[in-house]
């Protein structure tokens, strides 16, 4: 399992927004409450993020990530996520990260989702 690198922990996750995914379906009934089924006791959650990467090193420290992760396949721990309670060290995956170049071959920026299956979000 790769672990979030230290070059990176004090960057900021910037454009965030986290989104539940909900274990469960409701279904109308004709009379009487909604039934709620659960489909599932695993619970994920998405958050949408971009990372600044300053320099070469940065860069050169997500591409390792990247690639120790299976290319996102598989859990990374220690990212720190943040959803409003501070900053804490979660197990999660990077989904499809996307790069852009803002200064060529000094400054990137990554787009990703990042997928966690941590409970501990309020």
């Amino acid at each position: 399992m790769a672990s979030w690198p230290p070059q990176l922990s004090n960057l900021i996750l910037s454009g965030y927004s986290a989104t539940d995914d909900m274990p469960f379906i409701e279904t109308p009934m004709e009379t009487g409450p909604i039934r709620r089924t659960r489909l599932t006791s695993y619970h994920m959650t998405d958050i949408r993020g971009s990372l600044v990467l300053e320099n070469q090193t940065q860069a050169n420290a997500f591409r390792q990530l990247l690639k120790d992760s299976n290319y996102g396949a598989d859990w990374i721990t220690g990212v720190p996520l943040d959803t409003g309670t501070g900053v804490v060290a979660r197990r999660a995956r990077l989904v499809s990260p996307s790069w852009t170049v803002l200064v060529p071959g000094k400054m990137w920026s990554v787009s990703m989702t990042i997928e966690t299956d941590d409970q501990a979000y309020p």
